[in-house]
């Protein structure tokens, strides 16, 4: 049986909207905080929207203003218009010669209107416009009626068809004497009557047919004739003196395949027109640029004000005041760079700090070498002296004042050797004689060779060394250095009668020895003094426990050489020298 599992529900945010958008928010505004491009892109934005914003607002407002808008007039659309409605009137005029009476009927319409005995209708369907209909003589009503009481007998006669229906019109237009020369009469004062139409291009206008002698055609007036030859140099003046405000022109018609001319001449009206100059633009985009140039001050000026504040830091910090504080504000790369400052003021006072404490262990080096060697050698010339002088009694004493001088001598010898070796460790002159080597038998060795040193001082040598897996790559010489000088200074530094502590094991990838003894007047403060030249921790008892003090900064050196390292630690009563080398 398969047991179904109840979905969990989703979770559902429950929180409103306007709490969300405000999470959304401090969550893009930390982010953006964090990344200085992010900040001015934000602000490059904003200033951008903004300046759109009264771009848009200052044109439009100058472009519904007299500032932003220029007027000027033109004819060209009237005398366009004129021209095309004398076009119009010459097409018109010249189909004439080709209409025929009772062209234009509509004989269904027609039929369709003596059924329904419309006798009103009749007259529009006859192809007729209102001044051919008055065309003819007065006796339009009647002869209308009569030819209503023809059409509607062939209708209910059944005769009714087109050669009747013709023959009953021709007979009304026969009766009203409306000849093919009345319509055309008719039609042709019509279109002059109605020459150009609107009068919103024009104020006054005058239009003629005239004929080849000059003679006007169906008008009535005061001018009954016109001299062609003065219209057509009338025309040409007007089209040559470039008066765009009066149009003059003549065309050539075919009427009845007679030529003749129709003549206008016309006052055109000016068109106005109304265009938005580059003002508004220019001003919006003075005003856009300026706002968009202030808002970018406003937002960059604390950032700017904080890189000023990071150039006066440097400033300090270049003469010399190292202990200047950086304040850190925000968290963007600004921010970083104040840390990165910060850090290199630490940096600098750092490794001024150190040059100091070299330059003062130099002079400390100076002095102590100067006093160790100035030491033997006074108490050498001393007791040469006293030698060559003849200060001594006998030949036992003379005996005894060399053999001092000798040592002595040998003391010197030995520091000056310390020295030359701790100066070719410095200048990376040593180069090393590496052999696969058991350590735990060159300690044993060793051991064994400082038995009588340690007996001398009733001190007991205690060792902890494991038999295997401490082979390690040294330079036998230089190691052996280092194991004796820890193991002779743990004999030296030891209160007498009590026990040294020699401990080696191998741990990991690692050999570790360490060198254990009691120890006196020693403060943990000097425990990281041991590997300076020249340093003695039993100043009291230097001259007794001799010498050069350069043994622990030697060993240092040969251990770091060897890839290991080498340090002190106290623990209660015991003083422990510790080892880590590589192991093979």
């Amino acid at each position: 049986m398969k047991i179904r599992r109840k979905k969990q529900p989703k979770h559902i945010n429950k929180l409103p909207l306007k709490e969300r958008i405000g999470k959304v928010y401090e969550r893009g505004k930390t982010t953006v905080g964090k990344h200085l491009w992010l900040e001015l892109l934000a602000m490059v934005i904003l200033a951008l929207m903004a300046a759109t914003v009264v771009f848009l607002v200052v044109s439009h407002f100058i472009n519904r203003t007299d500032m932003g808008t220029n007027e000027y007039v033109t004819y060209t659309e009237g005398r366009e218009y004129v021209q095309n409605q004398l076009l119009n009137m010459v097409q018109e005029i010249n189909n004439l010669e080709v209409s025929d009476i009772g062209k234009n009927i509509d004989y269904t319409a027609l039929e369709e209107a003596i059924q329904y005995e419309d006798e009103y209708r009749i007259e529009q369907l006859l192809g007729l416009n209102e001044e051919e209909l008055n065309a003819g003589n007065n006796n339009r009503e009647s002869a209308l009626s009569a030819l209503y009481t023809k059409l509607l007998e062939l209708y209910h006669n059944n005769t009714w068809s087109k050669e009747n229906v013709d023959q009953a019109i021709t007979e009304y237009f026969t009766s009203r004497g409306m000849t093919k020369e009345i319509l055309v009469e008719a039609r042709i004062k019509e279109i002059l009557d109605n020459a150009l139409g609107d009068y919103f291009f024009y104020s006054d206008s005058v239009t003629y047919l005239v004929d080849g002698t000059g003679k006007i055609m169906y008008q009535d007036g005061v001018v009954d004739s016109l001299n062609l030859i003065n219209a057509i140099q009338k025309t040409n003046n007007s089209e040559a003196s470039g008066d765009s405000s009066k149009f003059v022109g003549i065309y050539p018609v075919t009427l009845n395949n007679e030529v003749y001319y129709l003549y206008n001449e016309t006052a055109i009206e000016p068109f106005s027109h109304t265009v938005h100059t580059d003002l508004g633009n220019v001003l919006g985009f003075i005003a856009g640029a300026g706002l968009f140039i202030l808002i970018i001050f406003r937002l960059t000026r604390d950032k700017v004000a904080y890189i000023e504040y990071l150039s006066e830091c440097l400033g300090e910090i270049s003469k010399g005041n190292l202990n200047y504080k950086i304040e850190v504000i925000g968290e963007d790369e600004l921010a970083e760079v104040a840390q990165s400052i910060t850090h290199m003021e630490k940096e600098l006072k750092y490794q001024i700090e150190a040059q100091m404490q070299a330059e003062k262990s130099k002079n400390e080096l100076v002095t102590n070498v100067a006093h160790d060697l100035r030491t033997p050698l006074t108490s050498i010339i001393g007791y040469i002296g006293l030698v060559k002088d003849g200060g001594f009694h006998d030949k036992e004493d003379q005996v005894k004042y060399l053999d001092i001088a000798y040592t002595k001598a040998e003391k010197l010898k030995v520091l000056i050797e310390d020295l030359f070796e701790l100066t070719k460790f410095h200048q990376q002159a040593i180069k090393l004689k590496k052999e696969k080597i058991s350590l735990s038998n060159l300690m044993n060795q060793l051991i064994e060779e400082l038995m009588p040193l340690a007996s001398d001082k009733n001190i007991e040598i205690e060792t902890y060394i494991d038999s295997t897996g401490t082979t390690a790559e040294v330079d036998i010489q230089k190691m052996t250095r280092v194991f004796e000088n820890l193991i002779e200074n743990a004999i030296k530094y030891s209160p007498q009668g009590e026990a040294i502590y020699v401990e080696l094991r191998a741990i990991g990838d690692k050999i570790y020895v360490a060198v254990s003894n009691a120890f006196e007047n020693i403060s943990p403060e000097e425990v990281s003094l041991f590997f300076e030249r020249f340093y003695r921790a039993d100043k009291s008892r230097n001259s007794m426990a001799g010498g050069s003090g350069l043994g622990l900064a030697i060993a240092k050196n040969i251990v770091e050489l060897h890839g290991g390292e080498i340090g002190a630690t106290i623990n209660e009563d015991l003083i422990s020298f510790k080892i880590g080398l590589p192991r093979t």
